[in-house]
């Protein structure tokens, strides 16, 4: 028999090594948590050379987050123009207001990334800290391609941001107006 695990649950296929192994799914486990805090991290500054100053994280404690202000603060991290990453209304750096966005979405990505669904994934994500509908989409938008992991309401569901909202407005309306 082979496992395959998706989001969490294990599927039983009658080929294959026997992969039931408690700790290569800890392992996968791991992986995907992973996977999600790095689409998090190069997400919220947005910009290909931050990430690369960035690098990889395999884990969100204290550390991971000192090396980040401590980047910050050498002047060495930017975000991107391409759309407004919040500052929540604080006068912090913004890199210590990310930080302390990624500390609630690592706190429940294990919650995230055992989802099979991409609405409850950007439910959880958008009780969060600092992550709104626009932002939970395109982390999960780069978590789903990143990992080819299709959620089961793919084809039938869809989060909208306030772009997508007002747009929609516009159409149905004739006038700018959320919906």
């Amino acid at each position: 028999q082979i496992y395959d695990i998706h989001f969490g649950e294990q599927m039983i296929h009658d080929f294959g090594p026997d992969w039931r192994d408690v700790a290569w799914i800890s392992t996968y486990q791991r992986v995907l948590r992973q996977l999600l805090l790095n689409c998090v991290l190069y997400r919220y500054f947005g910009r290909a050379d931050t990430a690369q100053t960035i690098g990889w994280h395999e884990k969100w404690d204290r550390e991971a987050k000192r090396r980040i202000v401590e980047l910050g603060e050498q002047g060495d991290l930017r975000f991107t123009a391409a759309y407004i990453v919040p500052n929540c209304g604080r006068t912090d750096p913004k890199y210590v207001v990310v930080c302390d966005a990624i500390d609630s979405i690592w706190a429940r990505s294990e919650e995230i990334v055992n989802q099979r669904s991409w609405q409850k994934q950007v439910g959880i994500l958008k009780q969060c800290y600092a992550c709104g509908s626009f932002m939970a989409k395109e982390v999960l938008l780069d978590y789903i391609l990143a990992t080819g992991i299709e959620p089961d309401d793919w084809q039938t569901w869809t989060p909208v941001g306030p772009g997508g909202c007002r747009g929609a407005g516009r159409v149905l309306t004739g006038s700018l107006v959320k919906l």
